[in-house]
């Protein structure tokens, strides 16, 4: 869980568990593939052919559908729940054919386009994925079933969503570190770089610090100098983050945005703490705003 900015719609806990039963179900899916010879080239067809034809028989004019969770709801979970195994285009273009499908009723078309932004922008959604929603957001800012006025919040979402995206270069910003001394991101040397956006009077920050300082994974890439932890603060006051000092690993660059930056300029999509991404030696995005667990899946000591 994360300290929300901003307020979100009620998230629905079941998600979780319909999710887990996708996920196994797909799991079974592929060890049967793999008993037959051929599961790479069949798991990519069929997830191909799920995601493009996922849709092909929900009727988007049934208004009660969207009342009850069990069904429009688990529908849209079940849905995103196959995106990582499909690409970029296949689930752009899903996502399109489903708008245009569930246009046919503006109720039901609201419904879908709001689930999406809970599930998929919701920072305390276990689905939550920048990448899955910009396609989303896209088809929103270009529809003919939205009129200008409506599309104003969408354009600004766009706007933040397409900061700092996986493959690009991360926005370089400056900070002082805990001696005083002036850094900047893109300065700091290592064959990769957690980047913490914290806040000192997050409780679920100070969770997440504690479980990264005890990480045998991290500490280990820490000693051997493949990783550099940056925990930043853009919170403004400095003598909340001075007094919270002790708390931040003395192996770990702990800076505090002196200038006010990070949220002035909206560099970056902060939309709650802790806020992690992991960039690699050119200061590219690996991982957006993602979880620690994602995070300590990719690391190999």
């Amino acid at each position: 869980m994360k300290l929300k900015l901003n307020s979100f719609s009620v998230f629905y806990c079941s998600c979780v568990l319909l999710f887990s039963c996708t996920k196994k179900e797909e799991q079974k899916i592929t060890q049967q593939q793999e008993i037959a010879g051929n599961e790479t080239d069949i798991s990519k067809d069929n997830v191909s052919r799920s995601v493009a034809n996922y849709w092909d028989h929900y009727n988007f004019a049934d208004t009660n559908a969207i009342k009850d969770p069990a069904q429009a709801e688990q529908a849209l979970v079940d849905f995103i729940a196959l995106f990582p195994d499909a690409n970029q285009k296949q689930i752009s273009q899903s996502i399109n054919a489903m708008f245009e499908k569930a246009s046919v009723n503006k109720e039901v078309f609201s419904f879908f386009k709001d689930g999406y932004e809970k599930y998929l922008y919701d920072p305390n959604s276990p689905l939550h994925n920048d990448v899955y929603f910009l396609p989303v957001l896209e088809y929103l800012v270009n529809t003919k079933h939205l009129n200008d006025t409506e599309k104003i919040r969408y354009r600004m979402l766009l706007k933040l969503v397409n900061k700092n995206m996986p493959g690009s270069v991360a926005t370089d910003f400056e900070f002082i570190d805990s001696s005083g001394k002036s850094q900047n991101l893109h300065e700091i040397k290592a064959p990769e770089k957690l980047l913490v956006f914290y806040d000192p009077e997050c409780s679920h920050c100070a969770e997440a610090i504690k479980q990264m300082s005890q990480d045998v994974r991290i500490n280990t890439l820490l000693n051997q100098a493949k990783l550099k932890v940056v925990a930043v603060s853009p919170v403004e006051d400095i003598n909340k983050w001075k007094a919270y000092q002790a708390n931040i690993p003395t192996k770990w660059i702990n800076g505090f945005d002196k200038k006010g930056d990070l949220k002035q300029k909206e560099l970056y999509d902060i939309k709650a703490f802790p806020t992690i991404y992991l960039l690699d030696e050119n200061n590219e995005v690996v991982l957006k705003d993602t979880s620690l667990e994602q995070v300590l899946s990719l690391f190999k000591i």
